[in-house]
Parts: structure tokens; C-alpha cells; sequence
């Protein structure tokens, strides 16, 4: 366990914002070969599931307006995929 300095924790939440509560970074090495880095007081991260899905709906209307005779079946299977990446609330905790 690593207590961070003041400067340590500013230097953190400069670069990772959701970290300016952390005061503690716990490193551990189990026997394989990855490495695990904890940050004692990291903020749960939230996501805005209505406006991911407003951007979402916005490119596939985007999509829609580029469709032509000649690219739709490749437009269908873009706005396909692109429809999938809609959030749940599930996703947002």
C-alpha cells in the first residue's frame, strides 16, 4: 500500500479525474505475469445511458440519409451494428 502525497494525488486527477479522491494506491504481483494496480477512493464511474443512446440515434439517422440504391444493404448492416451499442442502465453503474 502507498500513501500519495498531495502533489502525487494533483498529479493524478490532472491526468485521470475520477481519481481526485484517491489517496491510497495498493500494487500487487500474483504469480503470473500480471500486475494489479488498486486506487483506494476511485469514484464510480457513471455514464449518461439517454444521451449515449441520443448520439446513437443520431448517426443512425445519418446513416439513413446517406442510403442510396447503391449502398443500402451496406448502410442496413452499418446502422445494424451501430444500433447494438445502445446503452442499458445495467451498463451504467
Amino acid at each position: 500500500e502507498w500513501t500519495l502525497s498531495q502533489q502525487e494525488r494533483e498529479s493524478l486527477s490532472s491526468i485521470f479525474p475520477r481519481a481526485s479522491e484517491v489517496s491510497t494506491v495498493t500494487i500487487a504481483r500474483r504469480y503470473g505475469k500480471s500486475k494489479y494496480i488498486g486506487l483506494v477512493g476511485l469514484k464510480d464511474q457513471s455514464l449518461d445511458v439517454k444521451a449515449i443512446n441520443r448520439i446513437i440515434d443520431k448517426i443512425v439517422t445519418l446513416l439513413d440519409a446517406l442510403k442510396n440504391e447503391d449502398n443500402a444493404e451496406n448502410v442496413k448492416a452499418v446502422v445494424q451494428e451501430v444500433d447494438m451499442l445502445k446503452a442499458t442502465e445495467a451498463l451504467s453503474v
